[in-house]
């Protein structure tokens, strides 16, 4: 396992296998994940499943350098312990300080710490779950058609995004003139989130996509294919 996990390069780290953290891992790409899980019968579980895992606390350098943090693209806190996620999350930066850091709390008071210390990305179920509840019953038809545009199964449609390289294909063209979505048999631009975290949600043909922007598709996977050799 560890001969394996050291050969790994631009993986995702993921700590924590409890019911989050599986569905988390469900949800990404099994051969370039490793699970960190300091409950026996929560390691063995992720093991079991097919999962690269390492059994240890987090929290300690060790454990995550077993885990290739140093080559790490993110890593993925899942248990949702704020003094947990304050102290992983701040050595993760030490090991490594392009790292994408993407936590689950619960204690919403917390992510104002977690957006100080370099916490990137910062999930609160309860606040999720709330609006959830209330745009399934407002919105159904919205609402299901966003769970099947993010669900990664054999459905047709997913998201994806794609990042803008300097010299490709789509940089300093404007929408029209890429034509992304007849070029890739019918991937659709539905926002653009520019350099400084800004969004362009449906972007008009004449937008101008630039190096550094990242383009948030929609279409199947063969489209998406298609456009990732756009960028």
């Amino acid at each position: 396992m560890e001969r394996k996990i050291g050969r790994l390069k631009n993986h995702v780290i993921l700590v924590g296998f409890g019911l989050v953290g599986h569905e988390a891992a469900k949800a990404w790409h099994q051969d370039n994940l490793v699970v960190i899980e300091k409950d026996h019968d929560r390691y063995n579980n992720a093991v079991e499943h097919g999962y690269k895992a390492i059994l240890g606390d987090s929290t300690q350098d060790e454990i995550l350098d077993k885990a290739g943090i140093k080559s790490a693209r993110g890593i993925m806190l899942a248990a949702g312990v704020v003094a947990e996620t304050i102290l992983i999350s701040l050595t993760a930066k030490e090991f490594n300080p392009d790292i994408v850091i993407s936590a689950r709390i619960d204690d919403i008071h917390a992510v104002s710490k977690l957006r100080k210390i370099g916490v990137d990305h910062i999930i609160t179920p309860s606040v999720i779950g709330g609006k959830r509840l209330a745009a399934s019953i407002e919105h159904p038809a919205i609402v299901d058609f966003l769970e099947l545009a993010m669900r990664r199964d054999d459905l047709s449609l997913k998201l994806e995004e794609l990042n803008v390289e300097s010299g490709c294909q789509l940089d300093g063209k404007t929408l029209v003139e890429s034509n992304i979505r007849k070029t890739t048999g019918g991937a659709l631009v539905m926002s653009v989130r520019k350099k400084d975290g800004k969004h362009v949600v449906s972007p008009p043909p004449d937008y101008r996509v630039w190096q550094g922007d990242t383009l948030i598709l929609l279409g199947t996977d063969d489209a998406l294919e298609k456009a990732m050799d756009l960028g």
